[in-house]
């Protein structure tokens, strides 16, 4: 769920552009700060991390097999994200007036209500920031589960960016987790759509690792991955022709 924009924009960014955080970032709370709770194995064998911060905050880290750097995330509460970062590409997202901010309670209502504000992104080939605006329509879906031991409660997220006056825009929908044991949640597989191409990442949970145990916290294994039983390309699937121009 809230890897879906990041994924589509990291490919827009590129590779190797790398830059400190920018002007206006948020002071947000850095691993060290964090209790790391967590480790999602998906089934394109990329790994998730995920830490509760200080003041309800939740923390989560996405790295594919190959990737050279974890894209990073920050939420308000498990539900409301307020950043997407990946700072060795250059990509900085901040929906710094989300409103209103969901938490872990409206799981027992099964209705959320529509969340929107303005968005604001930096990416290493442009000079100024873009700003825009960020929308974004949870909804609990049938998927209700256990795996190693943890109960899975199944969300669907349908989302769009749009920034630079509607030239650059992003939509389509990526499925979530929250862990009910744990108060905390990852994302799923998702696809997107961007400049009129469509992108699929499979990232479902195969496998969720504690604290203390092998893997927790590990960069991502392909081949501990396939040893589980999961063949995997971790290049994301692309269809359709790009639009470079802004």
């Amino acid at each position: 769920m809230r890897r879906a924009a990041g994924a589509a924009l990291v490919w827009t960014a590129g590779a190797g552009a790398g830059m400190a955080e920018p002007a206006g970032w948020p002071d947000l709370p850095d691993r060290a700060a964090c209790e790391a709770v967590l480790t999602v194995v998906k089934e394109n064998c990329a790994v998730e991390h995920v830490f509760r911060c200080p003041g309800g905050v939740q923390r989560n880290e996405v790295r594919n097999p190959g990737d050279s750097s974890y894209m990073i995330t920050h939420g308000l509460t498990p539900l409301t994200v307020l950043t997407v970062a990946d700072p060795s590409l250059g990509l900085f997202i901040l929906m710094s007036d989300m409103m209103p901010a969901i938490g872990l309670e409206a799981l027992s209502e099964g209705t959320f209500p529509k969340q929107g504000g303005s968005a604001t992104m930096w990416l290493p080939f442009i000079h100024d920031p873009w700003t825009g605006r960020f929308e974004t329509q949870l909804a609990l879906t049938d998927s209700k589960f256990d795996l190693d031991g943890f109960r899975l409660i199944g969300l669907i997220q349908q989302m769009s960016l749009s920034f630079n006056q509607g030239h650059f825009a992003i939509s389509g929908h990526g499925e979530g987790f929250v862990v009910e044991d744990l108060g905390i949640s990852f994302a799923g597989s998702s696809e997107m759509e961007i400049w009129g191409s469509r992108e699929q990442l499979d990232e479902d949970p195969v496998r969720l690792i504690r604290p203390g145990e092998a893997g927790f916290l590990a960069d991502p294994d392909e081949a501990a991955c396939v040893q589980i039983g999961r063949m995997t390309d971790p290049a994301p699937v692309f269809e359709g022709e790009t639009d470079a121009a802004l």
